[in-house]
């Protein structure tokens, strides 16, 4: 076989795509490669995984937004009481902690989910507010509370900004 035939079946459409109902559009390479993309098919993966990542991306949001405004039920429940944030600012100061944190840690992390990747940072993050969240349960002083509600910022702090950014890269 001479070598411009071997180029030829090298870079030739395979018969499956050339005569099937595919659409398919060629790019044509310096190196006289062809590479066929198939358009549906493509269409099809890209629905596929806007679904499964934006459906698991949702659920991560809604649960770092109802963690966020959870304290205000807690309140209702008796969580002022318990820990004595009726006097002067305390409460405010418990609510002020989470949200100062929060916005303090956006871009920091945002440059960690860059340096390690979002497929390690945002489960490291998603996993330390499930601790943190579940740590809130054993707050027992007003000093307490500040520390898990500060820490809470911390880590909720890079979810929305990190899953905005994961999203930018796909």
């Amino acid at each position: 076989m001479s070598a411009s035939k071997e180029v030829e079946a090298a870079t030739s459409i395979p018969n499956h795509l050339e005569d099937g109902p595919h659409k398919h559009a060629e790019v044509l390479g310096a190196s006289h490669e062809t590479v066929v993309i198939d358009e549906d098919l493509s269409r099809r993966i890209a629905r596929k995984f806007d679904y499964r990542i934006l459906i698991l991306f949702l659920i991560i949001n809604l649960f770092s937004f109802i963690d966020r405004v959870n304290i205000g039920n807690a309140r209702l429940l008796g969580l002022e009481k318990d820990l004595e944030l009726g006097v002067g600012l305390r409460y405010n100061i418990a609510l002020m902690c989470l949200f100062v944190s929060y916005c303090v840690v956006e871009l920091p992390s945002n440059l960690a989910c860059k340096y390690f990747g979002g497929n390690i940072w945002i489960p490291f993050l998603v996993f330390s507010f499930a601790v943190i969240t579940t740590l809130t349960s054993l707050v027992e002083s007003r000093g307490s509370l500040y520390a898990v509600r500060f820490l809470l910022g911390c880590v909720e702090g890079g979810i929305s900004p990190g899953l905005v950014w994961m999203l930018s890269q796909l």
